[in-house]
């Protein structure tokens, strides 16, 4: 097994986050370390304090909607790498978030470590 990354997640939705901690736990290629948070303004906090290799970020949490979470978060952190995390209607948003500097996006409930073990 790797290095152990320490995963930033910014998801409000239990349900949501639980499905991707167990898609990062039954990774047999990483470790990680998961710090999850529901808002914003938390992932802004935890990520400058705490060591974060890359950020995990639902677009629509209750402090932020759209774009402007990948944006916010991308502006004060540029070296942590961001994937973000849509439903499925929101392609074009997520097409958006990669086009301003996400590293990739992934679909909530489709959730796998390839995309964050990619980085």
């Amino acid at each position: 097994m790797g290095e152990k990354l320490s995963i930033l997640i910014l998801e409000d939705n239990l349900d949501d986050f639980f499905l991707l901690k167990e898609a990062l736990d039954g990774s047999e290629k990483t470790s990680s370390k998961i710090i999850h948070v529901a808002r914003l303004e938390a992932a802004l906090e935890k990520a400058k304090h705490d060591c974060v290799d890359v950020a995990i970020l639902d677009l629509h949490v209750p402090d932020s909607h759209g774009i402007e979470t990948f944006a916010t978060f991308h502006a004060r952190f540029p070296s942590i790498p961001a994937i973000v995390m849509t439903d499925i209607s929101d392609l074009d948003l997520a097409l958006s978030a990669v086009k301003q500097g996400a590293q990739d996006y992934i679909h909530k409930g489709d959730s796998s470590a390839v995309a964050i073990i990619r980085i």
